[in-house]
């Protein structure tokens, strides 16, 4: 793992920002891997604005490309705009959701 200015561990933040393995995806899908992805980076000890860059990073990178292909996501819309604002809502839902109480 790489290590930061200080010799601590750095998370391996991209590793597990890995797209869908599928031709289409619904927004409903999406969300889930937005969540996902931001429940993995947030174990990781990332701070909040962190996590949230780089899921926008990875949504703009993997998914924005392709959204032609996904069901339910008119290709005319403002792709681009929407789904990275989604995306972002989603994960800040995801960042500040109160911890699983049962013990």
């Amino acid at each position: 793992m790489p290590s930061d200015a200080t010799g601590s561990p750095r998370p391996d933040e991209r590793s597990v920002l890995q797209p869908p393995a599928t031709e289409s995806i619904s927004r409903v899908e999406l969300r889930a891997v937005v969540r996902e992805w931001t429940a993995s980076l947030k174990e990781q000890g990332l701070p909040p604005e962190r996590v949230l860059a780089l899921v926008k990073s990875r949504v703009r990178e993997t998914i924005l490309p392709h959204v032609s292909r996904f069901a339910d996501i008119d290709p005319d819309d403002p792709r681009h705009d929407r789904l990275l604002s989604d995306s972002s809502q989603w994960c800040i839902e995801a960042l500040f959701e109160p911890a699983d109480t049962k013990g």
